[in-house]
């Protein structure tokens, strides 16, 4: 199994919660989670969602655990999250 996410962001004002892996960005996107940023390290695109509320990490690991959400909806996340992730790729 892997990681279920990157650590948050330390920053009070701007919580965040951070994936690399794109099944996650797209459930993530699904529950209504604002996507803040794409951010590369190295080759490994990195996905940073805003996390006002602090549960971010409680909604990650719902996914891991069987979390549903519509299917139509997640799958138009998961073209989302693969086009940002190479659009993110050809800008850097």
């Amino acid at each position: 199994m892997y990681p279920r996410s990157i650590p948050a962001s330390t920053s009070p004002e701007s919580p965040e919660v951070r994936t690399r892996y794109l099944d996650v960005a797209a459930y993530l996107l699904t529950k209504g989670f604002q996507l803040a940023r794409v951010d590369l390290i190295g080759a490994t695109a990195v996905f940073c969602f805003s996390d006002l509320e602090l549960i971010g990490e409680a909604a990650v690991k719902e996914f891991h655990n069987g979390g549903q959400v519509p299917a139509a909806a997640f799958a138009a996340a998961q073209k989302r999250v693969r086009d940002l992730m190479w659009e993110a790729r050809r800008t850097s």
